[in-house]
């Protein structure tokens, strides 16, 4: 799998944070990757504090500060038909309820149609408590 977008000369003058193997298959839009790291008990609710590809295909924010970005956040960074399927392989996997509600809350203008249907129609199952909500 090849990565489609450049996270930035920021990111590249820093030490880039270290990235599971799940958000890895997430930034290459790779969701049979996605499938097999939940499929084998991927944290789903592990938070991501790298770069994310901005709406333009370059990158969105710089290494300082660093936000952290929820799974499921990073998933809406895929496009197209990658985006739902991606999004329903974390969500399988027990994404917290409250980063579901907060994610479909804020983020809908990043989603594509049928990943708006997705998180529209979703209803389970969910991690009822984390530490990292």
């Amino acid at each position: 799998q090849r990565m489609r977008w450049e996270p930035g000369p920021q990111w590249r003058a820093s030490t880039m944070p270290r990235t599971s193997l799940l958000v890895a298959a997430i930034l290459l839009q790779w969701p049979e990757g996605v499938e097999i790291c939940v499929r084998h008990g991927a944290d789903v609710n592990a938070l991501y504090d790298g770069p994310l590809p901005g709406r333009g295909g370059g990158e969105s924010g710089g290494p300082n500060p660093s936000p952290q970005h929820p799974i499921l956040r990073v998933a809406l960074s895929a496009r197209s038909c990658h985006q739902s399927l991606i999004c329903r392989h974390v969500l399988d996997g027990g994404a917290s309820l409250k980063v579901f509600q907060r994610v479909k809350k804020k983020f809908q203008e990043e989603m594509e149609v049928d990943t708006k249907d997705l998180f529209n129609r979703w209803l389970g199952p969910f991690q009822q408590t984390s530490e990292r909500q």
